[in-house]
């Protein structure tokens, strides 16, 4: 049986790489975009309604890559 030992740089590792992949979780983009939304579209009376305000908005600001 092989016991691994954790040190403290992996661990330091560890959490740089947790928090990376946080920051840029599906979640956490979606939640930016509907912030970003009005009122009038979010309180949409219908899935159409919805649909339809939605196409107007334009999301590039939400669009960009990053190295």
């Amino acid at each position: 049986m092989t016991v691994h030992t954790t040190t403290v740089s992996e661990m330091s590792t560890w959490g740089n790489a947790y928090h990376m992949t946080q920051s840029n979780f599906f979640t956490s983009r979606v939640i930016d975009v509907w912030n970003y939304l009005n009122d009038d579209i979010v309180k949409s009376p219908s899935i159409s309604v919805f649909k339809k305000r939605l196409s107007g908005v334009k999301f590039d600001r939400f669009l960009t890559v990053t190295d």
